[in-house]
């Protein structure tokens, strides 16, 4: 078994290939390179609100951003992840599913909100 310690409160993660997306509460998005499972590494991070959930699809990752909402990242280059889009509905997000163009955001007691996506750029 490896750990890895981040500097938040690791809250949620998706991986892709060989690297993984946490999002770490106050700690933002560390991106952790699992090349080495026995030996995991970070290798970039997003400084953000208060992410709460991360999933990812192509060249973006779409974070639960806490009170910010959907924060939409490139990760084309995951040691430098750069935000290109985003969406702030009431309440606090703290999921997102993505179905097609289309993105599910938990957002505490405002419910459920459903994002298009379509252009990953402008989510509404």
């Amino acid at each position: 078994m490896s750990v890895l310690a981040t500097p938040g409160y690791a809250w949620d993660v998706t991986v892709g290939g060989d690297v993984a997306w946490v999002s770490d509460r106050q700690g933002g998005v560390r991106v952790l390179s699992l090349a080495d499972p026995a030996a995991p590494r970070e290798i970039g991070a997003y400084e953000g609100g208060m992410t709460l959930g991360v999933t990812l699809r192509g060249r973006y990752a779409y974070v639960a951003d806490g009170p910010l909402g959907l924060t939409v990242l490139d990760v084309t280059d995951p040691a430098r992840p750069v935000r290109v889009g985003g969406y702030t509905p009431p309440g606090t997000a703290t999921g997102v599913v993505l179905d097609g163009d289309l993105a599910y955001l938990v957002s505490g007691r405002e419910g459920l909100r459903v994002v298009d996506i379509s252009d990953p750029t402008r989510p509404r």
